[in-house]
């Protein structure tokens, strides 16, 4: 909303977007877009987990500000609002950073399960990889499994001309 809606509509719902120039304005909805993105993503991608903490402590600080905003244009609402964001982001960011074992054991082995399906030939496949890793955190087994049956043997069968046309 900050960051695509003209400063004139925002301030009609935020008084205090006034205060603000309007590239302050839309900074400040794309910094909360990417700390948004910050949170979730690294979650839902893989990609490194440091970047939910980072975006956490950095919500705090645009939090915190705002709260100093609301407080000088003595908009309590406002206050409340962004006292309570500004808990959620420390809390967030500590969580983040905090080691989740004391004792420094390492991760449990794992099993995980992803459902495909794709196309071989003219044959529609469906499957499951089952992938297990070991307490290091490394795969030590890998299964596939495909159907129906013609599909199976269509998806051997195109492996196997792959796998002989090979040196």
């Amino acid at each position: 909303m900050k960051a695509t809606q003209p400063k004139a509509k925002l301030a009609q719902r935020l008084p205090w977007a006034e205060d603000f120039a309007p590239a302050t304005v839309r900074f400040i909805g794309v910094m909360e877009l990417l700390g948004a993105a910050g949170l979730i993503l690294p979650a839902v991608t893989g990609i490194p987990p440091i970047l939910t903490p980072l975006a956490a402590a950095g919500l705090a600080v645009m939090m915190l500000l705002a709260a100093l905003t609301h407080v000088r244009r003595k908009e309590p609402s406002g206050i409340s609002l962004t006292v309570v964001l500004f808990a959620l982001a420390v809390v967030i960011a500590w969580a983040a950073l905090a080691p989740t074992r004391s004792d420094h054991t390492p991760p449990p082995a794992t099993s995980k399960g992803i459902n495909f399906r794709t196309r071989v030939g003219d044959r529609e496949v469906e499957g499951i990889d089952m992938i297990h890793t070991n307490m290091d955190g490394l795969i030590d087994d890998f299964t596939v499994m495909v159907r129906p049956l013609s599909a199976a043997l269509a998806l051997r069968d195109s492996i196997g001309a792959q796998l002989g046309a090979t040196p």
